[in-house]
């Protein structure tokens, strides 16, 4: 098949998706709450040149370096007024540059006219493409440059020639887009290490570095912390005693359990790495070690399984090695029907996941169209911007508003990042620090209630839509603890209510 009709088809794939959700929707929202934030970053940045996700105020909430900034190179160069699709259009992009990346891994790897075909299909189902496209967040762009530092990766391991300069800047970039990045290369680091590359090993952690560094130091300048609130209040923690293996072991058992969505690329990397193991495929074995300690850093510190993108970038990293595979059982006469039928058996959890994903980025971005959005309107229609809300999931808040925000998330408001990280984050705690924020007006999930909001607080009401991906998590509640104003809230959401 032409290569264009391979751009032609994601693209056409993307359109069709893209005007389904606006039918669905009744107009465009992402599918998850996140996107807003590295809006509201980017817009916060480009008009008060201020990091943080709410306006003009420092925090360090994005994840992402790269990926913000690219949103507020848009703002440099765009209308604001369709700066909600900016994250659409960055992903658009992505979409095309991955097809393009497909080229160049077959080209590497040596994959004929019908693994080039299988790898376009990995793109398309295992990631699964058009869901990470709708999710307005950095995973295409992290995978992206995941690709180019895996192909200089190999040419290193196999003494071939490689591109220095594009593997150190696909690894500054990759690390630039998600901090996971920073498992490739510690995974790079020990490969590299065992096969004697040790300068390759050592400069390509400086390079890692090189932005998270500089974020860093200037989020510390600023008064925030190193690390984005981000990774501190969500992040997962392994002492290091004889205690975390015992810990690892649990949460390898526990992912494999709970996140089935990652067995498939489990059996292949044990497959793939037992075979070329046999077969004696130094290069080979060495990438399946590689793309096999890259998952244990990430069920160790990381989380899997939020709306199709937290595990995209291994799965499509074990899509890879099976193609090698393949090729190479095919090179030695050994790929029979059984192995084919058994790679497609293996596969067939990932297509199921990616026809769910397709039916949850229209009813997920429903359901942020017609509560997420709804409420921060509500906010800026009704609200002073000097008023303060406590809130949780704040995207959509802050790039839609222009108020103060404390965050019970601890994206946003460094007292709750800490709450959180030492376990003390109650009811109570909140309690106080909102009398301390002087604050009385809460916009929050309806499960919250209890664990972070008290009885102090009133209901005033609930925005609802159904919502497969959040689960229970569905309702949000407007609250306040001032008296004097539960007549005029229940008058303004009753007349908003109306009108939506």
């Amino acid at each position: 098949m032409n290569r264009a009709y391979y751009y032609a088809i994601v693209n056409l794939i993307i359109l069709a998706q893209i005007v389904v959700s606006f039918i669905i929707a009744d107009g465009f929202a992402y599918a998850i709450d996140d996107p807003y934030i590295h809006l509201a970053v980017a817009k916060n940045l480009f008009y008060n040149s201020t990091w943080g996700a709410v306006w003009n105020e420092f925090s360090g909430t994005s994840s992402s370096i790269l990926f913000t900034m690219l949103n507020w190179l848009l703002y440099v160069f765009l209308p604001a007024a369709i700066s909600e699709y900016y994250p659409m259009i960055l992903n658009v992009i992505a979409a095309n540059l991955l097809v393009h990346l497909t080229f160049k891994l077959s080209d590497e790897f040596k994959f004929d006219k019908k693994l080039q075909l299988a790898l376009f299909a990995i793109l398309i189902v295992y990631l699964p493409l058009v869901a990470n496209v709708m999710n307005g967040m950095e995973h295409l762009w992290h995978i992206f440059f995941l690709g180019f530092y895996i192909i200089n990766l190999k040419r290193i391991i196999a003494n071939e020639n490689y591109s220095p300069i594009v593997f150190y800047l696909a690894t500054i970039f990759m690390s630039a887009s998600r901090y996971e990045g920073l498992f490739v290369v510690a995974a790079g680091f020990l490969v590299l290490a065992i096969n004697k590359k040790y300068a390759v090993s050592v400069l390509q952690v400086f390079a890692a570095f090189l932005p998270l560094t500089i974020y860093g130091i200037y989020s510390m300048g600023q008064g925030g912390y190193f690390l984005p609130n981000t990774l501190l209040a969500k992040g997962k923690a392994l002492e290091p005693n004889l205690s975390a293996i015992i810990v690892l072991v649990q949460r390898v058992g526990e992912i494999l359990m709970t996140k089935k969505q990652i067995l498939p690329s489990v059996v292949i990397l044990l497959a793939s790495g037992y075979y070329f193991a046999r077969s004696k495929s130094k290069v080979s074995l060495y990438l399946t070690i590689f793309v096999g300690l890259v998952f244990l850093q990430h069920i160790t510190f990381a989380d899997f399984g939020w709306f199709f993108r937290y595990e995209a970038y291994l799965i499509f990293m074990s899509g890879v090695v099976l193609l090698i595979a393949l090729k190479q059982l095919h090179t030695e006469n050994k790929l029979n029907k059984l192995v084919v039928i058994a790679a497609i058996v293996i596969s067939l959890p990932l297509v199921y996941r990616f026809v769910v994903s397709i039916e949850r980025s229209n009813t997920s971005g429903k359901y942020f169209k017609e509560v997420h959005e709804d409420y921060a309107l509500f906010v800026r229609d009704n609200f002073d911007n000097n008023e303060m809300i406590m809130a949780g999931d704040i995207g959509t808040l802050c790039f839609f508003t222009e108020n103060p925000i404390l965050d019970v998330n601890g994206l946003a408001t460094g007292e709750v990042t800490e709450a959180i990280r030492n376990g003390y984050q109650t009811s109570n705690f909140m309690d106080s620090l909102a009398a301390a924020w002087d604050t009385d007006l809460a916009i929050m999930y309806r499960t919250w209630e209890g664990d972070l909001l008290s009885d102090k607080w009133k209901n005033i009401g609930y925005w609802y839509q159904y919502n497969p991906t959040a689960g229970d998590s569905t309702y949000f509640g407007l609250y306040t603890t001032n008296e004097a104003k539960i007549e005029r809230l229940e008058q303004l959401f009753e007349k908003n209510k109306q009108e939506n």
